[in-house]
């Protein structure tokens, strides 16, 4: 007599069952897990293109193709599986079935035989299209536009800044991304019933591929979490189908067993929780560092050539700021980096924007405002330094490295777009001028600097050695020894420069010009940036003469860092030296007639490392040395509890199903599972094999033989027998299986570890 390993008394063989479904190898169950698991990978693109349209048309495409593989099995298991014979009249009373054989290698005679793969697939594909052609595109005739898109879309997204804005070119890709995988997914589902890990693993190319264009350390975790429920809840579900009907009397155990496993799943998510803020920050890895996208360059006229003409003419209304709260004191235009002797230019490249900005700061305080263009011209558009979020015309594009913006469609009169910014806090003088130098590129000359330039930088320094306080006396020295006349004459090369420094009298562009060769020739990585003042009491008018040019120089932990080397010069305007040059302020004083302008440079942007705590080691060794002891302790407790509950059971025939399933369960353990389709008999000579590779003893064959003959017996007659067990078989199954048990948990040799 045999029976199945996991029967037990009055419920069907798995065996019986196995496969059979009506959805295929998988169950309902199984299913809703699989769309459960698509939908979270799949929600991760909203982090890359939000919206509720985008949200409704990914959980379609994550749902959708599970509904027709699941319609598409019911309906060809439905026309396999009539009830007729070839006649039409009623099929004869069939005999009752014959005993349960194993089927875990076969396919049941009822199941419908599958189209290939490929073509399920084009179907799927074949309703997909006109369906993203309807949802992006607005009409599913339109579907060639969609197709198009599911190629081309990929490049203009990777050009893209993210969040990307809603454009139908841009979503279609990550659309038909999702519904392919949910498509493969119903296909493994209806056709195999041991792929577990291959199921979910269409999901997580889906989520993979939205975490490295989305990136954010806590939009990850939290993304990654979700996913791995979905995911978790999916190889259940399959495990499930593996194993076949729970047994009545292992319920509680099982029960049990998934408390355990949700009170494991709680402490990691708990210890994640305090480890992961001291881990040290590293750049998250971006795609689009190491694709070729076709940027855009700076073109037209050099702003910091419009300084003179913006200054000659102060009166000419460029753009109008507005906002709900204060409103910047400065923005900037453009940052020119590239010296070659003659003229500062930009080797900024900007890409199209969508709503958010990349390597934005992770902290600060957050000012949104609105930008209405006047008479500003050009293509640069006017930024508070530096925005993380962006509402604006399609034609906007953002250089990723400054956060710095240009409308590629030229500037035009009523032109309005809103940005929101994070303004980090200004560093502390002390904190500048204990600064290590940044290795940034920014320090490149040509030859020929003046010697006027370079005595001035040597006076200026005198004998201090640390990057960020030559930083500050050089923009001390200028500020006290170099007078601001907008009236001077234009130029920014070496001879004009050294004049500047030799006479003490230049125009704003020119003391900023001259500030930033001298601290290249110290070393020092700089830039300018060309920009505006909002001025008080205009209610965000920004004029022409509002126009400033400021060095920022590079420091280690400080990011890019403004030094006012020269006082803001207008008509009717006094310019004071101040006392000290220390950093300014990221809310500068505002500037009134009378008044000069407060000289420390502000960090008006960051785009360094911001500062990292140092990770408490001993404590993340002590939580670590604790994850471990738990994850080796957990399942050795949790089955000596089970252990026990098996082992006082009252009926004595329960008893010994659960002294034969714990056997099993120690084989499965020791690298010899059992097939659920297994009868008693089959389950003991696997059990027997797996003794036998660990080489026993030469007087143990006879002992173990007679234990597995006896186990098998008592096994049987529990299950199927009609007469009532005694205590004393009950107690005398247990006995064996320790014994097999202890055989089982034997060493093995290092060649034969796995079967």
């Amino acid at each position: 007599m045999t029976a199945p390993v996991t029967a037990s008394r009055g419920r069907v063989p798995a065996s019986a069952t196995a496969g059979r479904g009506p959805l295929g190898g998988a169950s309902l169950p199984t299913w809703l897990a699989a769309a459960a698991a698509g939908m979270c990978a799949a929600a991760g693109w909203l982090r890359v293109l939000p919206g509720t349209r985008m949200a409704l048309l990914l959980a379609l495409a994550a749902t959708a193709p599970l509904l027709l593989a699941a319609a598409s099995r019911l309906l060809r298991r439905t026309a396999s599986t009539r009830d007729t014979r070839p006649d039409g009249g009623p099929r004869p009373p069939t005999a009752p079935p014959p005993a349960p054989a194993p089927v875990s290698r076969s396919v049941p005679a009822s199941t419908p035989v599958l189209m290939p793969v490929p073509l399920t697939l084009g179907l799927s594909l074949a309703v997909a299209a006109p369906v993203a052609a309807a949802g992006f595109w607005g009409s599913p005739a339109r579907f060639a536009q969609a197709a198009a898109a599911a190629v081309d879309g990929w490049a203009h997204l990777l050009a893209t800044t993210v969040p990307a804005g809603p454009a139908p070119l841009l979503a279609t890709g990550p659309f038909l991304l999702v519904w392919v995988a949910a498509a493969i997914t119903g296909e493994l589902l209806a056709r195999t019933t041991r792929a577990a890990w291959a199921v979910v693993t269409p999901a997580a190319v889906v989520f993979a591929a939205s975490c490295a264009l989305a990136g954010g350390t806590a939009y990850a975790v939290t993304a990654a979490a979700a996913f791995t429920l979905g995911g978790v809840l999916l190889l259940r579900a399959r495990a499930r189908d593996l194993r076949g009907p729970v047994p009545v009397a292992t319920r509680p155990a099982r029960v049990a067993r998934v408390a355990r496993a949700g009170a494991a799943a709680v402490a990691a998510l708990a210890v994640a929780a305090v480890v992961v803020p001291h881990l040290p920050a590293r750049p998250r890895v971006d795609p689009r560092d190491h694709v070729t996208v076709p940027d855009t360059p700076l073109t037209g006229v050099n702003p910091l050539d419009r300084v003179s003409p913006w200054l000659s003419t102060p009166d000419t209304e460029l753009f109008r700021v507005t906002g709900d709260g204060p409103l910047p004191q400065r923005l900037a235009l453009v940052a020119l980096d590239a010296y070659d002797g003659r003229t500062w230019t930009s080797t900024a490249r900007y890409r199209p924007a969508g709503s958010g900005v990349p390597h934005a700061p992770s902290g600060g305080r957050r000012l949104t405002v609105e930008v209405t263009v006047a008479g500003l011209g050009g293509v640069a558009l006017p930024a508070v330094e530096r925005p993380v979020r962006l509402d604006g015309p399609a034609t906007l594009a953002v250089d990723p490295d400054t956060g710095l913006l240009l409308d590629t469609g030229g500037l035009a009169p009523g032109l309005r777009y809103t940005m929101t910014s994070l303004l980090p806090a200004p560093p502390q003088p002390a904190d500048v001028d204990a600064a290590p130098r940044d290795p940034a590129p920014a320090t490149a000359l040509p030859p020929g600097v003046p010697a006027e330039i370079d005595a001035l930088a040597r006076t200026a320094i005198g004998g201090e050695t640390r990057p960020g306080a030559q930083a500050r006396l050089l923009a001390a020295h200028l500020w006290a020894r170099v007078r601001n006349d907008p009236g001077s004459a234009p130029g920014h090369g070496y001879g004009r420069l050294a004049a500047v420094a030799a006479t003490g009298v230049g125009g704003a562009e020119q003391i900023a010009a001259l500030y930033a060769v001298a601290a290249r020739g110290l070393g020092l990585p700089v830039r300018l940036i060309v920009g505006f003042t909002v001025p008080e009491g205009a209610n965000g008018l920004v004029r022409s003469g509002d126009v400033a040019v400021w060095p920022q120089v590079r420091l280690g932990g400080l990011g890019w860092v403004s030094f006012g080397p020269t006082a803001q010069a207008a008509p009717g305007w006094q310019a004071a030296p101040a006392p000290t040059a220390a950093p300014l302020p990221s809310t500068p004083p505002r500037v009134v007639p009378g008044a000069g302008v407060p000289t420390p440079g502000d960090r008006l942007a960051s785009d360094g490392p911001l500062p990292v705590r140092r990770p408490d080691w001993p404590l993340i060794a002590l939580i670590a040395a604790a994850v471990l002891a738990t994850a080796w302790l957990s399942p050795r407790v949790g089955r000596a509890v089970r252990r026990r509950r098996r082992r006082s059971r009252p009926v004595p025939a329960d008893r010994i199903a659960a002294a034969f399933q714990e056997v099993v369960d120690t084989a499965a353990r020791a690298g010899s599972p059992v097939a659920a389709s297994a009868t008693v008999r089959q389950a003991l000579d696997r059990v027997d094999t797996a003794i036998d590779r660990r080489r026993p003893p030469d007087n143990d064959f006879a002992p173990r033989q007679a234990d597995l003959h006896v186990l098998r017996e008592l096994t049987e007659r529990a299950v199927y027998g009609a007469r009532p067990l005694t205590t004393a078989e009950a107690d005398d199954a247990w006995a064996r299986a320790d014994r097999l048990r202890r055989r089982l948990r034997r060493p093995a040799p290092l060649r034969r570890r796995r079967p």
